[in-house]
């Protein structure tokens, strides 16, 4: 939904002018599901209004919609990519183009076009400001590529390299042609350029630096090649109107940034002999050279194999680069995706040396890519299969989310956006509804990263986990984990209640590995226990900290999932609201006045663990709303910061009348005008599910009054039909509608949805209670007895409703995003344990018969409700 309708509104009807057709529907239902649609818009129409005739675009969005929707997938992932197309119009048209689309990106082609541009410029600043324009267009169509998954990730991180390396080789020439007028040079460029790192190795970043390494022959002049390389330098790494062409990072050469910008061949040779560190030999698996002749491949690659991939490498010096990743990790965030524990470099670091132990006696161990490398690795036995198997699935996802934060702002940044909102937008982006599920996906993947990882090196460091069990490896990975394992070594109990955390609920392990508190309760057993949610927050109340709060609001979470997890409790959904019962109560104390009511799930007292609670203020004096509205800003500042230590706990208030756009506390007074002016009927829709957490009853009171009190005609019934069916289609990806378990066919929103339009079929039946049903089990059992469901349909929603949120649930704990069921044979089986089923055909059978059933009910339910 958009922030604010009526500016969504201004934007579409100023690019249908400018583009004079009648888009509006088409435009708003493209943009409409995205967390930053606002946004999208006002950067499509910055891209219109920098178009000569833009009615032919607005065909290509009609004639072309699948092609379209990617279009306007990269515009709202990529302020940088739309900055890019408000600066050259004439490139949108390159975005539609299947043919360029489908192919890749290749160094030749890029020469080839780099040439002819240059040939066209009128002097030499032209010249470089072609390379730039060229690296736009390129840089464009990759980034269609990437976000609309037309070429698998490999293929995307090649072409981001294969473009580099075109550009650097015409800068190359560009700079030389330069250069040469100022003395007796040969016409070709005789100096070499060698290239390392990600670059080197073909897997660079949209954002990467490049690191080069510049050298000279060794009858070339010094002097010479010092001022070439410094022109080159600046020809490169020069802002210029359509900003540099690429950061250039000269740190890899020989004696680092104290050594001499340019070296000599011979010289280079002797470091590598007498100077270079194993880390500095490791880094040249990935490099090659850019030069003119055969001569400088023949010479490279022949330092290449002499020095990274000749002899036998001591444990000592295996043990260095060990020891330098772990610095490395130190000086990183938890959060960052290349350098942290769990992340890129963990895969790269393991697969280069095994490269590097193994690559003197097998040529085929001698490649630059991680992907490829790591697959000749597993086929040779170096690292184990299902570490292998792993690393092989993680990698190109890390790289992929990795990606898509820096083509955000075309920024080198490795961690996923503070901003909530930039959040949401990658999510999306990647196919997440949410930014904790993408949060937890990372969570679980960097985990297995960092489990196998430690099963390749630890020995290299004296740790021996001989006798120890690996499924609890993460335990050794704690602050305390030494003392840690004594007592799971000398405990059963505990050891068995860690191993089927680790096996049921092993999203959660990132979150317990922050909390010592929880893991002492795991281990004494007294997460069991029946612990009151209040009393975990009842000293905040009177003196409110930060980090306080934190542990409570983590340690309460952990509980809930835990305790189910173990078989103990009255389920996760009512422990976790009971939970935020008790947090938000602190909150609503600091406000002074007002109610706080729960709405949907939270108020059913059925969260899930990736659940948001969706929340209501209402204030009935209208005096007191400006205060309590300056509180309740305050308490989301401090919620923010809360979610910044990685608190999993979230509130939502966009339920409120008007949205974002409207104010976060609202009046008695004001909901009941609101109702009667300009509420949708989705708005009452998504108020059905209300209950009181903080305040009196007046305020539920004026909420279902606003619900329920008012006649639903067959027009609002066909609406809200007619919204669900797009939910599916739009909401869910294409092909994924019979799995996904909350928004799919047969899935959790087709129960809730029909019993929320059974509910205001029934309306007067509905405010003749004296309390509205909220629970699923309750609503089922109100709707029986009015007569809108038969005994079979209620036992056949009621059992399939127990299914789903258990289904969803445990897909959640196990790692698996997107609330998709699997079709993995092994998740499968891993899922089937919790309903007693070994053969995972014996748990599709099962579900399959659950949706089929739902689905069956909720269509005949729909025929009911529109007659």
């Amino acid at each position: 939904m958009f922030a604010d309708e009526a500016r969504a509104e201004e934007l579409i009807g100023r690019i249908c002018r400018q583009v004079n057709r009648p888009i509006r529907d088409v435009l708003w239902r493209m943009f409409e599901d995205w967390p930053n649609g606002d946004d999208g818009l006002a950067r499509l129409d910055r891209i219109v209004g920098a178009m000569s005739g833009a009615g032919v675009f607005a065909d290509l969005l009609e004639e072309m919609p699948e092609v379209a929707a990617l279009f306007v997938n990269m515009v709202c992932t990529s302020r940088h990519m739309a900055d890019i197309l408000v600066q050259n119009p004439e490139l949108v048209s390159l975005c539609f183009d299947l043919e360029v689309l489908g192919r890749s990106c290749d160094r030749g082609e890029v020469i080839q076009e780099g040439q002819r541009l240059i040939e066209s410029a009128r002097n030499y600043s032209h010249q470089l400001d072609r390379l730039r324009f060229l690296k736009q267009e390129r840089t464009l169509v990759l980034a269609m590529q990437d976000i609309g998954g037309i070429l698998p990730q490999p293929e995307i991180w090649r072409g981001v390299s294969e473009l580099a390396v075109g550009l650097v080789s015409l800068a190359q020439d560009v700079a030389w042609r330069q250069f040469r007028g100022q003395g007796d040079f040969p016409e070709d460029c005789p100096l070499g350029i060698i290239c390392m790192g990600k670059l080197g190795g073909l897997e660079l970043n949209y954002s990467s630096d490049i690191d080069l390494v510049f050298v000279a022959s060794d009858d070339f002049e010094e002097d010479s090649a010092r001022k070439y390389f410094e022109l080159f330098r600046s020809a490169v790494a020069t802002r210029m109107g359509r900003g540099d062409l690429y950061r250039v990072d000269l740190r890899l050469r020989p004696f680092g940034s104290q050594g001499p910008l340019v070296s000599r061949k011979s010289a280079i040779e002797r470091y590598y002999d007498q100077y270079a560190e194993p880390w500095e030999h490791l880094a040249l698996i990935r490099s090659f050279v850019i030069g003119n002749g055969s001569e400088w491949t023949e010479w490279w690659n022949g330092v290449r194999d002499r020095f990274a991939f000749g002899g036998v490498r001591s444990e000592m010096a295996l043990s260095n680069l060990l020891m330098m990743r772990k610095r490395a990790e130190a000086e990183a965030e938890e959060s960052d995706l290349k350098r942290g524990a769990g992340g890129i470099r963990d895969i790269e670091l393991s697969v280069q040396t095994a490269q590097l132990v193994a690559g003197n006696d097998d040529v085929e161990l001698r490649g630059r890519g991680t992907v490829d490398m790591l697959a000749v690795a597993i086929e040779r036995g170096l690292l184990p299969a299902e570490i292998g198997r792993g690393f092989s699935e993680h990698y190109p996802f890390l790289r992929m989310v990795e990606h898509r934060v820096q083509l955000m702002d075309n920024r080198q940044v490795y961690a996923l956006p503070e901003n909530d909102l930039e959040r949401e937008v990658v999510a999306h982006s990647l196919g997440f509804l949410r930014a904790a599920a993408l949060e937890d996906e990372l969570v679980a993947r960097r985990r297995e990263v960092r489990q196998g990882f430690n099963q390749i090196f630890e020995p290299l460091l004296g740790i021996d986990r001989a006798g120890w069990n690996p499924e609890l490896d993460w335990v050794l990975d704690m602050k305390s984990g030494s003392e840690y394992r004594l007592v799971v070594e000398e405990n059963e109990s505990s050891r068995e209640r860690l191993i089927t955390v680790s096996r049921e609920a092993p999203a959660a392990i990132g979150q317990l590995q922050q909390s010592v508190s929880a893991m002492e309760q795991l281990l004494s057993g007294e997460i069991q226990e029946d612990v009151s949610a209040t009393e975990r927050f009842e000293r905040l109340v009177e003196r409110y900290d930060r980090e306080e709060m934190a542990r409570g609001l983590r340690n309460g979470w952990l509980r809930a999932v835990f305790r189910d997890t173990l078989g103990v409790g009255d389920g996760i959904g009512a422990e976790l609201s009971r939970h935020y019962d008790a947090a938000i109560r602190v909150f609503a104390s600091r406000w002074g006045s007002g109610s706080v009511l729960g709405l949907g799930s939270f108020a059913a007292g059925e969260m899930s663990p990736g659940s948001d609670a969706d929340i209501l203020v209402l204030v009935e004096d209208g005096e007191l709303a400006a205060a309590v509205e300056r509180s309740v800003q305050a308490a989301l500042l401090e919620l923010g910061k809360l979610k910044g230590l990685g608190v999993p706990f979230s509130v939502d208030f966009r339920l409120r009348p008007e949205g974002r756009n409207g104010r976060l506390v609202v009046t008695y007074d004001g909901l009941r005008k609101y109702a009667a002016t300009f509420m949708d009927v989705w708005e009452r829709f998504a108020m059905g599910r209300c209950r009181t957490v903080v305040g009196d009853s007046k305020a539920l009171g004026v909420v279902n009054d606003v619900v329920y009190g008012e006649e639903f005609s067959a027009e609002d019934f066909a609406v809200l039909v007619h919204m669900k069916g797009r939910i599916e289609r739009e909401r869910v990806k294409p092909g994924m509608q019979d799995r996904h378990v909350k928004l799919g066919r047969g899935g959790i929103d087709d129960i809730q949805w029909l019993l929320q339009l059974g509910m205001f079929r029934n309306r007067e039946r509905v405010m003749e209670l004296a309390e509205v049903p909220v629970g699923t089990e309750s609503r089922l059992r109100f709707l029986r007895d009015v007569g809108f469901l038969d005994l079979v349909e209620y036992e056949s929603l009621r059992d399939g409703w127990k299914h789903m949120v258990r289904v969803r649930e445990r897909l959640y704990l196990m790692g698996i995003g997107g609330d998709l069921f699997p079709e993995n044979p092994d998740k499968l089986a891993v899922l089937g344990r919790e309903f007693g089923y070994d053969d995972p055909n014996e748990v599709l059978a099962m579900h399959l018969g659950h949706t089929q059933r739902i689905r069956g009910i909720f269509e005949a339910g729909l025929e009911r409700v529109l007659q």
